[in-house]
């Protein structure tokens, strides 16, 4: 019976820990919120206040340096030759004979083709016979004239057959003139069954052979297509109207053809056609069943081309690069760090009806604006400064500075770090050399 007093004893003292558990509960949670709020304010401090400050970003710079630019036109054109004449003919028969091929060289007055001359030489005889008899007539109206003249003299001749032997004599000439005529015209229609070269030249196209017939109708039937030079040639190329400003008469070209992909060619600019010449095209969206027309207005400009290799041939279809303006050491800036915009105005930029914004609208303004990295006075991160510059010509990846940076200053072209690094930047990167 001794032990029960003890038991009771050992019981009692285990109660008072249940509090001390349930203070630790607490404590923990109150410990993990706090680290919560941590990280929200950590993150709330990145999204606000980093790109503000310029401490979440690393930018990519380039510099500014010296190289070549040329600002060109584009455009597409035909080669064709300076000069070329359509053969046809005026009569209609059987060819007889095919003097001239592809690609002969023929020289003006040269018979290239023969057409059957038999019914054409029966028409010349017969109006030379017309033209025999008409003259006949002629010569009895004259000395039947002759006779009544010498009885009028006299006074033998009543006054009416005088005149009417004077009459007969007018209307001989007149037949022996139409009978002339006839005649001519038959020799002439002869002539012409025998087709000859107008110019010195090439045949590019042959489109008869011998025992075809052609007829000459309203319109004149082609035989040959003749061309007067293939050692110069020009192109025909069609140059948009926003781009027709900056064309002018003597400006050099370049251009290749797809036969000789890997070779450029150079020509010179003749003549710029006042006339427009416009295009429609038309688009039309099946689910609206709607249709819209839209006119592209393009102007013909003329480009002498030299062919002295005899390469290029009529018809090839060039690319055409209108050379505006070269510089050969044009102190220039990455088009890159022209289309570069800040977060804060990227975000505050309004686009327009197409979707750009109107910060990047200002690109085509002659003064551009860049920015440049500089350290913040306490030197924590990289701040931005602006700078504008008087912007010259741009051959796409380059623009040149007229003012407003030297050479050797480095400007921003991209974001490399940041929550905001899509949008930061636009467009193409930095060239190779460019750094943080």
């Amino acid at each position: 019976m001794t032990p029960l007093p003890s038991a009771t004893a050992t019981v009692l003292p285990a109660a008072p820990a249940l509090p001390v558990k349930r203070r630790g509960v607490r404590w923990g949670r109150w410990i993990f919120l706090l680290l919560l709020l941590g990280v929200a304010a950590y993150l709330l401090r990145g999204r606000f206040f980093g790109a503000g400050a310029g401490q979440a970003h690393r930018y990519q710079t380039a510099p500014v340096v010296r190289r070549p630019l040329r600002e060109v036109v584009s455009a597409s054109g035909t080669l064709n030759p300076i000069v070329s004449v359509t053969v046809g003919t005026e009569v209609n028969g059987v060819i007889r004979k095919v003097l001239a091929d592809y690609n002969s060289t023929v020289k003006a007055g040269q018979a290239i083709a023969q057409i059957d001359t038999l019914s054409y030489q029966a028409n010349l005889t017969q109006s030379e016979g017309d033209l025999a008899n008409a003259q006949a007539a002629l010569k009895l109206a004259e000395a039947n004239l002759k006779r009544k003249q010498e009885l009028s003299d006299k006074k033998m001749l009543a006054p009416s057959d005088y005149d009417t032997a004077v009459a007969s004599v007018e209307q001989a000439h007149a037949t022996v003139t139409t009978r002339q005529g006839a005649r001519d015209k038959a020799k002439t229609d002869l002539d012409h069954c025998t087709i000859y070269s107008p110019i010195d030249g090439v045949v590019t196209n042959r489109a008869v052979d011998v025992g075809q017939t052609v007829a000459s109708s309203f319109s004149t039937p082609t035989l040959f297509t003749i061309v007067n030079d293939l050692r110069n040639m020009q192109i025909d190329a069609s140059v948009a109207e926003a781009d027709i400003g900056g064309v002018a008469e003597g400006q050099a070209v370049d251009f290749t053809v797809d036969a000789y992909p890997a070779t450029t060619f150079h020509g010179k600019v003749k003549q710029v056609h006042n006339a427009p010449t416009s295009t429609t095209t038309s688009s039309s969206t099946t689910s609206s069943s709607s249709s819209a027309t839209t006119g592209v207005v393009t102007y013909d400009t003329v480009i002498a081309v030299d062919n002295s290799d005899l390469k290029l041939k009529p018809g090839m279809t060039a690319s055409v690069s209108v050379v505006i303006a070269d510089r050969k050491n044009a102190l220039a800036v990455p088009n890159a760090a022209l289309r570069f915009i800040p977060v804060a105005a990227a975000s505050s930029a309004a686009p327009d009806e197409t979707g750009s914004s109107t910060v990047a609208a200002a690109e085509n303004t002659g003064t551009r604006k860049v920015y440049q990295p500089r350290e913040t006075p306490g030197g924590t991160g990289n701040d931005l400064a602006a700078r504008e510059l008087k912007a010259g010509i741009t051959d796409g990846a380059y623009t040149e500075v007229l003012g407003g940076l030297n050479e050797g200053d480095r400007v921003i072209v991209a974001v490399l770090s940041g929550a905001s690094s899509k949008t930061a930047s636009r467009g193409i990167g930095p060239p190779p050399g460019g750094g943080p």
